[in-house]
């Protein structure tokens, strides 16, 4: 059985400019936006289940969202490097599937206790206080590790999904480990145009706005 509460690796998400979303969009159109994320967790439902016993070996496995309005939560069983892999597998195929369908996220991925009742739907714990935090300080679209998650980083999986080097926060660039777009993530989509649905945010946003796309874009070395 499966523990509530114990320590436990989370990657913490939000859609970005959700608010502006509502307010200048249709619901139609806001439903749509949530759909993708719907409709990511399904397929993550369901290939977790035709693969289920057949991951022996296997350096991650998949995980299921926990969705409530414009945040997305993944929470692991326990902290292993397996669970680490597992996290950062998914937590890096869901965000390049975001920006596949140009919905702009970011987020941060952290450890530590945490109590994860999907049954009661109670989800608290300090990491997603610490993946909250950090997520507000990032400045482009993608996620970054606190370093309560920086161990096992020399894992198989680890070593093709994240990165270090110098990303741009709030007050300027400074070094993080951080999901990489161009490894795993993209060879799963099969997709090869990031760039080009990524330079098509451009005309949903003006000013300050754009500096996510410009900070992404240098991040992921786009052309």
């Amino acid at each position: 059985m499966q523990e509530v509460t114990t320590d436990r690796f989370i990657a913490l998400f939000d859609i970005m400019g959700f608010k502006d979303l509502i307010y200048r969009s249709s619901h139609k159109d806001v439903l749509a936006k949530i759909k993708v994320v719907s409709t990511f967790a399904s397929k993550m439902r369901d290939q977790s289940e035709e693969i289920k016993g057949v991951l022996t070996g296997s350096p991650y496995k998949l995980l299921c969202p926990i969705i409530f309005s414009d945040t997305i939560l993944f929470a692991t069983d326990s902290n292993t490097e397996l669970d680490l892999n597992s996290l950062i597998y998914t937590s890096s195929l869901f965000l390049g599937t975001m920006l596949n369908f140009q919905v702009p996220i970011k987020g941060a991925v952290s450890r530590g206790v945490f109590t994860c009742d999907r049954e009661n739907s109670i989800y608290v714990g300090r990491p997603l206080v610490d993946a909250y935090l950090l997520a507000e300080e990032v400045n482009f679209y993608g996620a970054v590790l606190h370093h309560s998650a920086e161990i096992g980083m020399d894992g198989v999986m680890a070593q093709r999904l994240v990165c270090k080097g110098k990303v741009p926060m709030k007050q300027g660039l400074i070094t993080h480990r951080y999901l990489n777009l161009m490894g795993e993530a993209r060879k799963d989509l099969g997709s090869s145009d990031f760039d080009e649905r990524l330079e098509k945010l451009y005309d949903s946003a003006s000013g300050a706005v754009r500096k996510y796309v410009d900070n992404t874009k240098d991040v992921y070395a786009f052309d």
